[in-house]
């Protein structure tokens, strides 16, 4: 009895034996299936880090960038103050040679009612240049 008994142990064991193989071969199975995986996620995650050294440098071009056209829109601030200075200062030449214009249109014809005058006075001149010539020839 306790032979059979044995046996049936070792049926059972043997069989236990068996069903651990077989957990134990799916075990090794999801282990290199999770090895693969590990390996792909390592490389991906490689990837992404090259990734975003690569993001990184771009960045820092782009600041670069943006800090040179920060300095050129001062450079061009500065220079539109001092065009706006500049053109402040043309104005008021031009509203100072404006006013000088008025200013010798009004002596000329100052120096045109001057000229008429000096012409009035000697066409009377003359005529009375001509009376005296004629009252000179009579004396004579």
């Amino acid at each position: 009895k306790q032979s059979e008994e044995i046996t049936e142990q070792r049926v059972e064991i043997t069989e236990l034996c068996k069903g651990f193989t077989m957990q134990s071969e799916k075990i090794n199975k999801q282990s290199v299936e999770i090895n693969k995986q590990s390996v792909e996620i390592n490389k991906q995650s490689e990837e992404i880090t090259e990734q975003r050294v690569e993001i990184t440098e771009l960045c820092k071009g782009f600041t670069m960038q943006r800090e040179k056209i920060n300095k050129q829109r001062e450079k061009i601030n500065k220079q539109s103050v001092e065009i706006n200075k500049q053109s402040e200062k043309i104005d008021k030449q031009s509203e100072e040679i404006t006013e000088q214009r008025v200013e010798i249109t009004e002596l000329c014809k100052g120096f045109t009612m001057q000229r008429e005058k000096i012409n009035k006075q000697s066409v009377e001149i003359n005529k009375q240049s001509e009376k005296i010539d004629k009252q000179s020839e009579e004396i004579t």
